[in-house]
């Protein structure tokens, strides 16, 4: 049984759904700290709508967030099995705060508003290799990929609140209004990291035995990392270049997109969530990425009206496709490592990111529709990759005959 603060975790700190109060904290410090991001899913529009940014200009703020937080996963990888992920989740908050509050110091599409970007990017690494890892330990058996869901879905719900809250608090303030907001809430999810128990892993021996490079250097974790990379730039095209698109359609409001993407994705997941653990996490992914590729493809015929359409779609994909995949990935690796891998996922998914830059280009030169339709077409190649490759689930060593 997982162990609360060094000791064997009593029924007492178990709630009636099976997931301990650990658990339960560590999906309140996902929860406020995704509030706090998602106020700047809204960056593209401000961006764009109050500095005149250029597309190439979006896709380096979104190129950057990937950039540092790609930089950040060799140190945090390399600790995650042997270290307390509370602090590490601390640091994302802190960090989430001064980048918050610097955003009030931007006054144009410049150098200031890029560097802050950057080190959003570091924050995103940091909450998502340590949470990840929390929660997959914290996952009652049995019960992995509704447990990744769940942890999941404490962020992606924040996805249809910050923008929904924070639009009209924009279009009527400023977007200093926003900034406020979400340095707020990295400040309640700092104070909620204090509920978070957790026994300090890297005690066993195999956990210090294998290094960061040796998970790297296995063909599976490459594969691994690249579909998840695919899926990052799919999902990265998606979320920064229909803004500036839908501007240009003259659609005022943005909102309709991230609150018909989260519908989409916790509205499958409160469906699916013990069907994915029974159906099978491979064919549950494999039929998320077609989908994901169709729905990104899609977006390059975007019409007025059609925007919350798109975005329930891609939810729904998005909604599957991670949890699912995640489980996969967990499952295919021993324990002791668990940490390291799902590290290397994240840096994974925010390298995709960096793909953001020349889609920018793209669209500055012929437009955004064939940004999505590059986008799609490269995710269909991580399917044939997944399809080919299916993974293998991890099987402890047999003891040896006496």
């Amino acid at each position: 049984m997982h162990q609360l603060g060094g000791a064997e975790a009593s029924p007492a700190v178990q709630v009636k759904s099976g997931f301990s109060r650990a658990f339960w904290a560590l999906i309140g410090v996902q929860f406020a700290l995704g509030v706090s991001l998602s106020v700047f899913l809204l960056l593209p529009k401000i961006m764009v709508a109050r500095f005149g940014a250029a597309p190439s200009y979006v896709g380096l703020l979104q190129a950057l967030f990937g950039l540092a937080g790609v930089a950040v996963i060799p140190i945090v990888g390399a600790r995650i099995d042997h270290e307390r992920r509370v602090p590490m989740l601390a640091a994302a908050c802190l960090l989430m705060i001064v980048t918050s509050l610097g955003f009030l110091l931007v006054r144009s599409a410049g150098p200031l508003a890029l560097v802050l970007r950057g080190s959003q990017g570091a924050v995103w690494a940091l909450v998502y290799s340590a949470g990840a890892a929390l929660a997959s330990e914290l996952a009652p058996p049995g019960r992995l990929a509704q447990t990744m869901g769940l942890w999941g879905s404490a962020n992606l719900v924040t996805s249809a609140i910050a923008p929904a809250a924070v639009e009209p608090m924009i279009d009527r303030g400023g977007p200093w209004t926003a900034y406020l907001a979400a340095a707020v809430a990295g400040l309640v999810a700092l104070g909620i990291t204090r509920l978070v128990d957790e026994t300090p892993p890297g005690s066993t021996a195999a956990a210090r035995a294998i290094p960061l490079s040796g998970v790297l250097s296995r063909p599976s974790t490459l594969r691994m990392m690249l579909i998840v990379l695919i899926a990052g730039a799919a999902w990265g095209a998606m979320f920064t270049f229909h803004q500036p698109m839908a501007l240009g359609l003259h659609m005022r409001n943005v909102r309709g997109f991230f609150i018909a993407y989260t519908a989409g994705a916790l509205g499958v997941r409160l469906v699916m969530g013990r069907a994915m653990d029974r159906l099978g996490a491979f064919r549950m992914t494999a039929g998320a990425l077609a989908t994901y590729a169709l729905v990104v493809m899609g977006m390059s015929l975007l019409r007025p009206g059609w925007l919350a359409i798109f975005g329930g779609l891609f939810g729904i994909a998005h909604g599957v496709l991670f949890p699912g995949f995640m489980a996969l990935v967990v499952d295919s690796a021993a324990p002791e490592e668990r940490g390291r891998l799902l590290s290397v996922w994240n840096g994974s998914f925010l390298a995709g990111s960096i793909v953001a830059l020349p889609l920018g280009a793209l669209a500055a030169s012929v437009g955004y529709p064939p940004v999505f339709v590059a986008a799609g077409f490269a995710t269909l190649g991580g399917l044939g990759i997944l399809l080919r490759w299916p993974p293998v689930a991890y099987q402890p060593a047999a003891p040896p005959v006496l």
